[in-house]
């Protein structure tokens, strides 16, 4: 995480193609003492619109992406709706929580590369840091990972290890600056 921008404050926002994967996370978060950032009104219906949901879809954190996927222009759409969570004025850094396996075939290498070239491109138009995260350790795909380690972004494996990794990073900068309200954060090395 040493390549990552400095966050401002403790908040993260957690993205994903999957819903399901996202609900395990959200419970590791609670785990780990992680603040998942409250997103604005104004940044919910942006996203709505962005993405092309209708009102009864909710736009919370963790965030399900899959939700926007369409056939054509979904890595712009993702890019943009990315930068839109990460430039949340209630979020200090952003997660994205994706699977990017070795083991993909060519059909899921092409379409994970369109996600990883979205989280490269919205890394490159926000200040916030952001962080990308395969949900399993089970070695990157370098088709699929490159476009993050061409952005210089941070690259973790394993959904729990990478979560304890960002409550470790939380935990650090507060540290580094007590003054602010987010240096109680617990010590993530005795959370149980």
């Amino acid at each position: 995480l040493s390549k990552v921008r400095r966050p401002k404050g403790p908040r993260i926002a957690l993205t994903s193609i999957s819903g399901g994967e996202l609900g395990i996370c959200a419970d590791m978060c609670e785990r780990l003492h992680l603040n998942l950032a409250e997103f604005t009104d104004a940044t919910k219906s942006a996203v709505r619109r962005h993405m092309g949901l209708g009102e009864l879809v909710p736009v919370m954190n963790p965030y399900d992406a899959g939700a926007g996927w369409r056939p054509t222009g979904f890595e712009e759409r993702l890019s943009e709706c990315l930068r839109m969570l990460a430039d949340d004025p209630n979020v200090d850094s952003l997660i994205v929580m994706q699977q990017s396996q070795a083991s993909f075939d060519q059909g899921q290498v092409s379409y994970y590369t369109t996600i990883a070239r979205a989280v490269a491109q919205c890394s490159k138009i926000t200040e916030k840091p952001v962080i990308y995260t395969s949900n399993v350790a089970a070695g990157f795909h370098r088709g699929i990972t490159c476009h993050i380690e061409e952005a210089g972004l941070p690259l973790l494996q394993s959904m729990g290890t990478a979560l304890l990794a960002v409550s470790h990073m939380n935990w650090y900068y507060a540290q580094q600056n007590k003054t602010r309200p987010e240096a109680g954060l617990p010590d993530p090395a005795r959370v149980s």
